[in-house]
């Protein structure tokens, strides 16, 4: 009985038309308009130059109506400083790279398999696991903190993806705006 219940109330809330729901699949083009764009890129450049550094005591300052002087967005910022070197060494291997949503993807494919053992490859989950939290952790606390509207945070993802990969080095691969994987 459960079963069937589970299973009309599933089909009833599907076939119901719930305008309130998104989507988790849907991606949404970036929404430019609001945040203050020069600010978040500035913004995003000093941070991304400040992890590229590993300079771990560097405090980034706040920009504009732009705050990141939380403890978490800090936090954040020092944690991917410390592990900017690995991140870089994997990226230069081509194990990962930057995707369009400024985050970092694994590779997975035989390649991968082939030149990394299974340790290694936990390790490698476990390093793009933590950046990619500490990147959501910035983009979220960023858009909290400086009281934007929840439809800028695509933005900001797409704006710190842009200054990260003027940064990257040559031939560390990204992903365009078409889907790709391109090399620097």
């Amino acid at each position: 009985m459960y079963k069937y219940t589970s299973l009309l109330l599933m089909v009833l809330f599907v076939f119901s038309g719930c305008s309130t729901l998104s989507s988790p699949f849907v991606s949404l083009a970036p929404d430019f308009s609001a945040l203050p764009e020069a600010d978040m890129r500035a913004l995003a450049a000093n941070i991304e130059r400040t992890v590229q550094a590993g300079n771990r005591d560097t405090i980034v300052e706040n920009r504009g109506v732009l705050n990141v002087s939380s403890d978490e967005i800090r936090h954040a910022i020092r944690t991917r400083c410390a592990r900017a070197e690995l991140v870089k060494d994997m990226l230069d291997q081509g194990f990962v790279f930057e995707d369009s949503k400024g985050l970092i993807t694994v590779i997975r494919n035989q390649d991968y398999k082939a030149r990394t053992t299974s340790k290694e490859r936990d390790r490698h989950a476990m390093i793009v696991m933590g950046e990619n939290s500490n990147r959501w952790t910035i983009y979220e606390g960023v858009m909290k903190d400086s009281n934007l509207e929840p439809r800028s945070l695509s933005a900001i993802q797409a704006i710190f993806n842009q200054e990260r990969v003027k940064l990257m080095s040559s031939g560390q691969l990204y992903e365009d705006a078409e889907g790709n994987r391109v090399a620097k």
